[in-house]
């Protein structure tokens, strides 16, 4: 065979494999298993835990908006905090913007206008300058009990003796400064 009719039949083999390998409209994996309307258990708690997290925190920064304008970001924390129906109305959106933000009012009437669209009424949501206190708590008293974290427990007599390394040393420093 020569040279030319062999890199014929290979891109003939090449042209009928991908052909028969490339099947349009094909179900994925899963379509066969879930029904259209059925979310598997696992994707149902991670919307669950998503959407709690997004309502308990119900904030939203500078980065949830472009100019003015909710971007995609704070368009999907509203729909999450919209999909936890645990919590009672009204719901309760801060604001936490810089003080001297000359847009703020711009982006409070984006959100309200976003939650009009989701379909609430106005008595069902509140947006707030600030930051969601009910989710800080102040450090003290934590810091006070960390050196209790930094205790080695009790331990046998042999293993006393045997030397401890020090993990400490070992971290790398936080990004941005130097040891």
């Amino acid at each position: 065979m020569t040279h030319r009719a062999s890199l014929a039949s290979v891109a003939v083999i090449v042209a009928v494999s991908v052909a028969a390998g490339c099947r349009q409209g094909q179900p994925p994996a899963a379509g066969d298993f879930f029904g259209d309307d059925e979310r598997p258990a696992c994707c149902r708690i991670y919307d669950t835990q998503a959407a709690r997290g997004a309502r308990s925190d119900a904030a939203l920064y500078p980065a949830h908006f472009t100019g003015s304008s909710l971007n995609s970001l704070g368009r999907a924390k509203l729909d999450l905090m919209l999909k936890d129906n645990t919590v009672q109305f009204p719901l309760v959106v801060y604001l936490d913007l810089p003080a001297d933000d000359p847009q703020a009012p711009a982006r409070a009437d984006a959100v309200k206008s976003h939650l009009i669209d989701a379909g609430l009424l106005a008595s069902q949501f509140k947006a707030e300058s600030g930051p969601n206190l009910a989710v800080q708590h102040p450090a003290a008293a934590d810091l006070a009990r960390l050196s209790a974290t930094d205790t080695v427990p009790a331990r046998k007599e042999a293993d006393a003796a045997a030397p401890q390394m020090d993990l400490g040393a070992l971290a790398a420093p936080p990004l941005g400064r130097k040891q």
